[in-house]
């Protein structure tokens, strides 16, 4: 991904750094960090993206995983396009349970306003 610059203020409350995030991306280009993340992505790709998703600057080896994949579903509590579905579905069978936690979190928010049937 591009260069971002640094987010105002890390200790804002997480959905201002993800709604300044889409600001830098756009709604469709957070989303689609939020979910490539979610989906197992290189988080390598992503260091400047994660510190808006997670508030901290972190490198790929200074976490396990499951982290980068809970903090893109997290992000999706906070932005959203109806691509974002078959990954948050997915996050539900992902095998460490906070991710589960929270693709399920980002399902129940969003769930009024999908159309799943």
């Amino acid at each position: 991904m591009s260069a971002l610059p640094p987010p105002r203020d890390t200790d804002r409350p997480l959905g201002h750094l993800v709604r300044e995030l889409a600001g830098h991306l756009g709604e469709p280009g957070a989303v689609a960090v939020c979910v490539d993340l979610l989906g197992g992505a290189d988080p390598s790709s992503y260091l400047g993206e994660v510190v808006y998703l997670s508030g901290l600057r972190v490198g790929p080896g200074e976490r396990d995983a499951f982290w980068f994949r809970a903090w893109g579903a997290r992000g999706l509590l906070h932005v959203w396009t109806d691509d974002a579905v078959p990954a948050v579905l997915a996050g539900l069978g992902d095998p460490d349970p906070g991710v589960r936690q929270a693709a399920g979190r980002a399902l129940d928010r969003l769930g009024e306003r999908l159309d799943l049937g």
